[in-house]
Order: structure tokens, then sequence, then C-alpha cells
């Protein structure tokens, strides 16, 4: 579903970003994988992030794979319209839920 809504995405706008694949079986990596081909072939306006733990990496089936695609990034300094949409779409817990 993941991989459809990205491929999808008309304007090229949103990110979408899968977390903590490290942690995925190998079995779901390898449909993921096979169906992220399959569905991106001929395509190539689109945008995924995908971060993985770099602890457990080197045991990671999807890390290895995806290996090819790896970029590294500089730390980004938060500006205002980032700060701005981070704020705008999302809610900080209240506090008296959180002791519970």
């Amino acid at each position: 579903l993941l991989w459809k809504r990205a491929l999808g995405d008309p304007q090229y706008r949103r990110i979408f970003c899968l977390v903590n694949a490290e942690r995925l079986p190998y079995q779901t990596c390898e449909k993921s994988l096979s169906n992220l081909q399959q569905l991106s072939q001929g395509k190539r306006d689109y945008r995924i992030v995908i971060i993985c733990s770099n602890e457990d990496e080197e045991k990671s089936h999807i890390v290895s794979r995806l290996q090819p695609y790896r970029r590294t990034f500089s730390g980004i300094q938060p500006d205002e319209s980032i700060m701005k949409y981070l704020k705008d779409h999302f809610i900080e817990p209240d506090s008296t839920e959180m002791d519970s």
C-alpha cells in the first residue's frame, strides 16, 4: 500500500517514509521489494524514504538489498517552514495522558 501511494502521488508533493525497516521479516522484505520493483518500472518521480537503524544494519535484509540506493545526509538545520509544518501536523500528547 505504501509503494502504491508513493508511486501514485500525482503531483509528487508528499514524501512517503518507512521507518524501522530493519525490523521487517525476510519474507516481508522480499515481497515488498519485489512489489516496489514491479510498480516502479518506468517511473522516476516518486519520493520514498526508508529509515533504518544502523545498529543492526548488517543483519537487515532490506538494508542489504537497498544498499545501491543508499544516500547519506548531513544534519538538517530546521528552518521556520519545517518548524511550522511540524507544529501544524503533529499533536503534542497531553502530559496527563502520558502519566496514566
